[in-house]
């Protein structure tokens, strides 16, 4: 009886040794972010967590079961990291990991550095694609252009305003106007040559008496 609690207990602890870094190590990334269809979920960190610009740092992947957020085994994937939209490191070919975990040196570039992972299988059965997409950033990020200060805008000119008419001015134009007006009215000889030659035209002419 004691023998079997022995072997008992020693399959426990063994258990256990195997077990608790599989959980733990989903518990402590830095990241973690589901596939494009909710597969799988990956869990990522940096060694060290503060990359530097230039240096070979350790870019960790686990590849996480969403229901019971432990490692998962037996994973076919591929990795691409980009900066500005050029290659930093891959893509590299598909890769099987047994384990569930992969760690890859990666020398990380200023700004953001875009980490696209592509899971293609699971559990030596393939999948159609699945991408879990994240950042790993160094520095500042890049500063966005400044806005060019606005001008200010002229004011509109104003039209001069024309003086008000003095009375000079007034008394001189109502003068014009009078002479305009004179100069227009009919002179009254002319109408009465006028009159004059229409009755002489109007007239009729005597009758001759015959002899």
């Amino acid at each position: 009886m004691k023998a079997h609690l022995g072997v008992f207990g020693i399959m426990v602890l063994a258990m256990g040794i195997f077990a608790s870094p599989l959980v733990a190590s989903a518990q402590t990334h830095q990241q973690v972010v589901s596939t494009s269809a909710g597969t799988l979920k990956v869990g990522v960190s940096t060694d060290p967590s503060s990359p530097k610009s230039g240096e070979t740092s350790k870019l960790k992947i686990d590849f996480l079961n969403p229901q019971t957020n432990s490692i998962q085994e037996h994973i076919d994937y591929t990795v691409i990291v980009t900066n500005g939209g050029s290659a930093v490191f891959g893509p590299i070919p598909l890769t099987h990991t047994s384990h569930g975990s992969a760690t890859i040196p990666i020398q990380f570039k200023d700004g953001e550095n875009i980490v696209v992972i592509d899971v293609q299988g699971i559990l030596f059965r393939p999948i159609p694609s699945e991408k879990a997409t994240l950042s790993v950033t160094l520095g500042d990020k890049p500063a966005q252009p400044k806005e060019e200060p606005k001008t200010a805008e002229k004011p509109a000119e104003q039209k001069p305003k024309l003086a008000p008419q003095t009375d000079d001015k007034k008394s001189k134009d109502s003068k014009s106007k009078a002479a305009k007006e004179k100069l227009d009215k009919k002179d009254p000889k002319k109408d009465k040559d006028k009159k004059k030659d229409t009755k002489k035209k109007t007239a009729k002419p005597k009758k001759t008496e015959k002899a």
